[in-house]
């Protein structure tokens, strides 16, 4: 108990910090996002978009998986082995940032073919190539920061990655606009300046936590050849399950118009909400299983497993009532009125992602305890799925359809890990423990849809109402039936933490 207890106040205090700093990090980019829109203006913006559209695709496998495999191998090796641990170090920063400058070189020379024969806008191509300037030093970053998160410590991965990067970049943006003007090569190069100043802080915070991986030898390849065989896998998995988000928004724009396009767009970026949640834990659960995994204590992967899904079932349940109550006033209120039709395929997005909440970090935990081709498996069957169900679905049932796409693949892919985990791990995150949750989002259910009856009022003050109403309802159910023991612990800990003098 003592141990779990031990566990459960690193988990809680990780999980406060990326939460934090993943929901102020969105913020600054969304932030950006609007500042570069208005001062490049929507034909100039449309072109930036699309750089920074690929510039994110590659990013997720320019570094070639090496942040899984850091998180995987360091805590397996740092106790009884640390040379071996360094030298893992080492050898993943400096293939990192050879992979990084492959990457970005590659770019530059398929610039041109993507502008002018795929894109036909042949002023994409010095758009292409300053945004590949940036993938050595993303590559850095990911990998560097990974290093960090792999002592279980989330403040340096939150303060350089989440929050710094894009705080740098918005900081360069004003500093470009009120100097050269609103150029669209100069708004670029200001973030590559935020990834290169991030990078340089994601190498300091690396060499302050294992300042001895620098004089460690590269002559042996056991450390590198298990390094990829783990790492590259992992990085297909990755990017295999990051496009099943994402696909449904490209088969939406070839089969309906722009307009309709727009609405799908904003209905995805609002369930995000749900993976920011999902992604904070994730970072801070993958080195803990890893941990355990080395231990061999498979009783102490299902407990994290189980608190971690807990509660972010418990931080997500409050806001998928929301979205449900009222999916046309969040969409008004966020977008505009113009955007209060794609309330539906809100909806059955957001049972998508609270359906991915709901099974926990699953990815984390199959990569983590040696099965990331299993992870690789499904992901690609998740993309594969997600593909023919929109094919199928979106010309009938438009951006309704493209939703309930991705919701089904999302359902066969989680699902089917979870009970691969159950059978050959025995690891299963529920238990009666969850019943409590369970009635509280019950009564307030019940609570919101008498709300909905009683109020005639909508717009922003019914969105504030019925927002305040839900967290109340749910939290207040919940104290009431009686918090588990590690419940309150969660809550003692992040008090003392909060409170606790700098």
């Amino acid at each position: 108990m003592a141990l779990f207890s031990k566990n459960l106040s690193k988990l809680i205090v990780g999980i406060s910090w990326s939460i934090t700093g993943k929901f102020l990090g969105r913020f600054l980019s969304v932030l950006g996002d609007v500042v570069v829109a208005r001062i490049l203006g929507p034909s100039v913006f449309g072109l930036y978009s699309i750089g920074w559209t690929l510039l994110r695709m590659c990013s997720l496998v320019v570094h070639l998986g090496l942040p899984n495999g850091v998180q995987r191998f360091i805590p397996l090796y740092i106790n009884n082995d640390s040379i071996h641990a360094h030298r893992i170090i080492k050898q993943s920063i400096i293939i990192s940032t050879l992979s990084g400058i492959l990457f970005s070189l590659t770019l530059y020379i398929l610039s041109p073919f993507i502008a002018n024969e795929i894109y036909h806008k042949p002023d994409l191509v010095i758009i292409f190539r300053l945004f590949g300037l940036s993938l050595p030093f993303i590559s850095i970053l990911s990998t560097t920061v990974a290093i960090t998160r792999a002592t279980h410590m989330m403040n340096y991965s939150v303060l350089i990655e989440d929050i710094g990067q894009p705080f740098f970049g918005l900081v360069f943006l004003g500093i470009v606009y009120f100097t050269v003007g609103a150029l669209v090569n100069w708004v670029i190069f200001s973030d590559l300046l935020s990834f290169v100043i991030a990078s340089i802080l994601g190498f300091w915070a690396a060499k302050k936590l294992f300042s001895g991986f620098l004089t460690i030898s590269m002559q042996s390849l056991s450390a590198l050849r298990e390094l990829m065989v783990f790492s590259i896998p992992t990085a297909l998995a990755g990017t295999f399950a990051v496009f099943v988000f994402w696909v449904d928004r490209l088969l939406v724009g070839y089969f309906l118009s722009e307009s309709e396009n727009g609405l799908y767009q904003a209905a995805s970026q609002l369930s995000v909400l749900f993976v920011i949640v999902l992604s904070a834990f994730n970072s801070i659960l993958a080195p803990m299983f890893s941990s355990f995994y080395a231990m061999k204590d498979i009783q102490q992967i299902n407990e994290i497993f189980r608190v971690g899904t807990k509660w972010g079932l418990y931080l997500c349940l409050p806001v998928f009532l929301v979205f449900c109550f009222a999916p046309t006033e969040l969409l008004s209120f966020i977008y505009g009125p113009a955007y209060s039709g794609a309330w539906m395929a809100l909806v059955v997005l957001s049972v998508g992602q609270i359906i991915n909440v709901g099974t926990g970090s699953i990815g984390s935990l199959l990569s983590m305890t040696g099965n990331h081709r299993l992870w690789l498996f499904l992901s690609i069957l998740g993309m594969i799925l997600n593909i023919i169900m929109c094919v199928f679905l979106i010309p009938s049932f438009g951006i309704t359809g493209a939703a309930m796409g991705t919701t089904i693949s999302l359902n066969v892919m989680y699902f089917s890990g979870l009970l691969w985990a159950r059978n050959k791990m025995g690891v299963w995150p529920y238990d009666d423990r969850y019943l409590k949750g369970f009635v509280s989002f019950g009564c307030t259910m019940l609570v919101l849809f008498g709300f909905e009856r009683i109020y005639s009022g909508n717009g922003f003050i019914f969105l504030s109402l019925l927002s305040l109403l839900s967290l109340i309802t749910f939290f207040g159910v919940l104290i009431m039936l009686g918090l588990e023991d590690e419940d309150k612990h969660i809550i003692n800990v992040l008090f003392s933490y909060r409170n606790k003098p700098n």
